[in-house]
């Protein structure tokens, strides 16, 4: 223990990364994909597609958590191609999802997040298939490539999602401070992963920009929790609290630079920033919005 903080170990690290990776598929990108269906009438055909791919997520989904317990090779990556699959028939919907949209609401900032959010899901896909390979790509190989497929899954993916399913529920098109957390939160997902590629500069203004981003949506979250019943209340207040303490912990470490972390402090960072903002603000936000969606 460090400053009152566990400190993991090497095998507890490797168990977590892999058990936070397998619960996106398994558990955050089907919610995803239900709040993600249009619901525009223009829209029915993505809607079934949708509807459909929701039905099919689970195999895949398994496949790709049983290639995580094995050794990286040949089987391995074979386990990881349904997934990669899967997640590029979810990129296609989320093209489909702004094309077939009415052209007043192609550009809506809320309707825009969740689309961007399915499309970066199949960078996640193929950063899985990386790490199951053993392979080598951009320099990225191992835990780097691992780390790569979990913030496509989460921050990509699941954020995404979560703040346009916040957008829609709360009309952010009225509300310019909800808009600008939508812009900043989607677009810097992308821009923080090629930051940590191409440039430490780069790095440092996507990285401040997603904490931002993060801490704005949690404030979303926090508003959404005001007009709802008990336990998404609970789910969304837990969401933003926790999205504010891993945001916390994100600033810290974007400062050092997330390539330049030593074995401890990155070992704290799998604790505080990548399992609270993994379950705590993207699960419980995207389950409190499954719920709130289920009710209504």
């Amino acid at each position: 223990m460090s400053n009152g903080i566990p400190v993991l170990t090497l095998d507890a690290v490797a168990i977590l990364s892999r058990v936070l990776v397998a619960l996106g598929p398994l558990v955050i990108v089907p919610i995803g994909l239900d709040l993600g269906r249009p619901a525009s009438p223009s829209q029915g055909s993505v809607d079934r597609v949708t509807r459909q791919a929701r039905r099919l997520v689970l195999p895949p989904a398994l496949a790709f958590a049983a290639a995580l317990t094995l050794p990286a090779g040949a089987l391995a990556a074979a386990l990881a191609v349904p997934w990669m699959l899967m997640t590029a028939l979810v990129g296609a919907l989320g093209i489909a999802r702004f094309w077939t949209r009415e052209p007043g609401r192609r550009f809506d900032v809320s309707e825009l997040a969740i689309d961007l959010g399915f499309a970066y899901l199949p960078v996640g896909g193929a950063w899985a298939f990386v790490h199951r390979s053993d392979l080598g790509v951009l320099g990225f190989a191992g835990t780097s490539a691992l780390l790569t497929c979990a913030h496509f899954h989460f921050a990509g993916f699941g954020l995404c999602v979560l703040v346009g399913a916040l957008g829609l529920r709360l009309g952010t098109a009225r509300d310019g401070v909800d808009r600008a957390a939508t812009l900043v939160a989607a677009s810097s997902v992308a821009l923080l992963a090629l930051g940590i590629t191409m440039s430490r500069t780069l790095e440092i203004i996507a990285a401040w920009s997603l904490v931002l981003g993060v801490v704005l949506v949690a404030r979303m979250s926090w508003r959404a929790s005001r007009c709802e019943e008990d336990l998404p209340r609970r789910l969304s207040r837990l969401s933003a609290f926790a999205g504010c303490f891993a945001a916390a912990f994100a600033a810290h470490y974007a400062t050092i630079g997330f390539a330049r972390l030593d074995g401890t402090t990155f070992r704290r960072m799998m604790l505080c920033h990548a399992l609270v903002n993994a379950l705590g603000f993207v699960g419980a936000g995207l389950l409190a919005r499954r719920l709130v969606t289920t009710r209504t």
